[in-house]
């Protein structure tokens, strides 16, 4: 049952993403044909039990959004906005491609970089980021990636990811503190000094959560791979235990 999974092992870490600024990263792992991309995708609706991890995810933060516009709406010590971005990415032998550009019409995908800038944060260049309002628009920008991510058939399964899928959900959040006794500070990153009339200090966090779909480890002798799908494979393999 993928929502006891979610219950005792996910929650929490969407949880911590959502509403304290923490990255989080949750990944499926083990052999192919084992059901690590349907623990994640599910196949269904929440009515009928059969929904993922992805979609469970996405319910909260957007879940958890909303529960803070309510409490602005009656008012607090605080308000806060929140904006919500995704990316979708694949590792294929050992090439980083971005999942929502269109591929398909490419004979060879451009591979991405990462880059550490000076002050040490790691980033993917030209990552291409959509913003998304609510849970069907992120499930649309994911269907969208799902259909240029690198898949097979093989004797061991009819669908099998022959890549490391990685899907980023990045929660910017501008959050505005008020204190009943005047200044409680000053906004550094916006260089907007306290007065005797601010009342107010902007507080600015971003976080992501990682999920995680790893293509399954593969023995030739039980996927009867040859070919490309011998090559897809090996470095799978290689990988996984690198």
């Amino acid at each position: 049952d993928t929502s006891k999974i979610y219950d005792e092992l996910v929650s929490d870490i969407v949880e911590s993403v959502a509403n304290e600024g923490i990255n989080g990263t949750v990944f499926t792992y083990g052999q192919t044909s084992s059901g690590k991309t349907f623990t994640m995708q599910g196949c269904g609706k929440d009515e009928d039990g059969t929904v993922g991890i992805i979609q469970m995810a996405a319910k909260e933060i957007f879940g958890s959004i909303k529960a803070e516009r309510s409490e602005n709406e009656f008012g607090g010590v605080s308000t806060s906005e929140s904006t919500v971005k995704v990316s979708y990415i694949e590792i294929y032998n050992e090439e980083l491609r971005d999942l929502l550009t269109d591929n398909k019409r490419k004979a060879k995908p451009t591979a991405l970089t990462i880059r550490e800038d000076k002050r040490g944060s790691i980033a993917v260049e030209n990552l291409k980021e959509v913003a998304v309002r609510s849970l069907d628009q992120l499930m649309e920008v994911f269907r969208v990636g799902e259909s240029n991510k690198a898949v097979g058939s093989t004797k061991m399964n009819d669908r099998s990811s022959r890549s490391h899928a990685i899907l980023r959900i990045t929660i910017e959040k501008k959050t505005v503190l008020y204190s009943e006794r005047g200044v409680m500070g000053e906004d550094k990153e916006n260089n907007e000094a306290a007065s005797p009339n601010n009342k107010a200090v902007v507080v600015k966090s971003s976080s992501t959560l990682n999920l995680v779909d790893l293509a399954g480890s593969e023995s030739v002798r039980l996927t009867g791979a040859s070919g490309m799908q011998k090559k897809e494979g090996g470095m799978i393999n290689q990988s996984l235990l690198t």
